[in-house]
């Protein structure tokens, strides 16, 4: 008995609770403005060649952020280096590795402040002897991205025009 007066219940109880959708409510608040750029990018495409460090066995070039970039603590700084091949530019993401003859490895790399750039390059060989296509006359690119923006997205970071063009960036 107590089965079925359980049953009748649940069944009384799933009839009676669906019914249908009451009046549309008034509009609420206006919500708190959101911000207008989604994302930012800076670097002057200007030829930037790079200086050792001995102390350290590496080569760096510090870029300063325009200050009219604004960077907040939950922004992701994505680095792009031009590489032209076969005639063909293209943007490749840091951080990028190179293995050369003999064994050798450099890699490009990158840190960041709120205040500037440092790219690295950086290797597992004496880099003073390394060859002034990797040192000289290097271009690089810099997006700002809000970390949600790539939370929400499904979008190849490493696929620099993609990350334009999602950010609607020239």
């Amino acid at each position: 008995m107590k089965k079925i007066f359980f049953l009748f219940a649940l069944v009384s109880f799933s009839l009676t609770s669906c019914s249908d959708d009451g009046e549309v409510g008034p509009q609420g608040p206006p919500g708190q403005p959101g911000v207008n750029i989604l994302g930012q990018t800076f670097g002057d495409l200007t030829a930037r060649n790079f200086t050792f460090d001995s102390d350290f066995n590496l080569y760096n070039h510090f870029f300063q952020i325009p200050a009219d970039v604004e960077i907040y603590e939950s922004d992701a700084i994505l680095a792009y280096r031009l590489e032209v091949i076969d005639n063909v530019e293209t943007w490749n993401l840091l951080p990028k590795s190179y293995f050369l003859e003999d064994g050798r490895i450099i890699q490009y790399s990158f840190n960041h402040t709120d205040e500037d750039v440092e790219v690295l390059i950086t290797g597992n060989f004496d880099l003073e002897t390394l060859s002034e296509d990797y040192l000289q006359n290097q271009y690089f690119k810099f997006v700002v991205v809000p970390s949600e923006f790539i939370d929400e997205m499904s979008i190849d970071i490493s696929d620099h025009d993609a990350v334009m063009q999602a950010l609607d960036i020239q």
